[in-house]
């Protein structure tokens, strides 16, 4: 049930991590208070009223992802008639093993490639603003010739 409001419930990879790492087979089972405030924040959280706004082609549209240890996150919101933005969609996902182990650049680059593969739905065929907090990646998504990234 959980992941499927997960639409509703902004870095919910991040927040049931404790749970999530009850169902790993090396770890031992133990509930716990971290478990404890974890369950209860995603029990208020999915109780809480919380609405999305309808997907329009034409407003302006802006993603937003992000990356933490864990997970992936992203949302998509588009500005309002009244000028406000309200989100359209939020998207989540928690890392692999591996992918907990990338850099911190290739997490936030991972973030936003993700993201939009996932929201291709709304994003294909329209105009839309990407945004990171991850000053580094910037100068790496700017460029329009791949001659001009560094090579690894």
């Amino acid at each position: 049930m959980v992941n499927q409001l997960s639409k509703f419930s902004p870095n919910l990879a991040e927040r049931t991590k404790p749970l999530r790492d009850l169902l790993s087979k090396r770890n031992q089972w133990y509930w716990g208070s971290e478990q404890d405030r974890a369950f209860l924040d995603l029990k208020n959280d999915l109780n809480s009223a919380r609405t999305l706004a309808l997907f329009e082609p034409n407003r302006e549209t802006r993603v937003s992802a992000d990356a933490s240890s864990y997970g992936l996150g992203a949302i998509l919101r588009q500005k309002q008639t009244d000028g406000t933005w309200k989100p359209v969609a939020y998207v989540l996902r928690s890392m692999t093993q591996t992918e907990q182990r990338y850099a911190q650049i290739e997490k936030e680059a991972l973030a936003l490639t993700w993201a939009c593969e996932r929201l291709n739905q709304y994003l294909l065929g329209s105009k839309f603003t990407l945004e990171t907090d991850h000053k580094p990646l910037i100068p790496l998504l700017s460029t329009k010739n791949l001659e001009d990234l560094p090579i690894r």
